[in-house]
């Protein structure tokens, strides 16, 4: 038996190709983590971002009802003193 037919006998042959279907589930098991954790930092970023836009909207609201409040006491106030100096 010549070495060739040795290397390509059917047990290693099926050897190597037991061993290809492990390192593949194996591939495909650190993908399968690798988008976990990929998903899972999305996330957390994109609650990160809502949260900021809703802190913003807010402070929005806030300053629009600040200016709705005083714009009738500036105008009121400026409407008493004279425009001529």
């Amino acid at each position: 038996m010549s070495p060739n037919d040795f290397t390509s006998s059917p047990a290693i042959v099926l050897n190597q190709a037991k061993m290809i279907d492990i390192e593949f589930r194996i591939w495909i098991e650190t993908k399968i983590i690798e988008m976990q954790e990929y998903i899972e930092t999305q996330s957390k970023e994109a609650k990160n971002h809502s949260k900021m836009i809703q802190e913003l909207t807010e402070k929005i609201a806030s300053i629009k009802n600040n200016v709705t409040n005083n714009v009738p006491s500036i105008i009121t106030s400026q409407q008493g003193k004279s425009h001529f100096i």
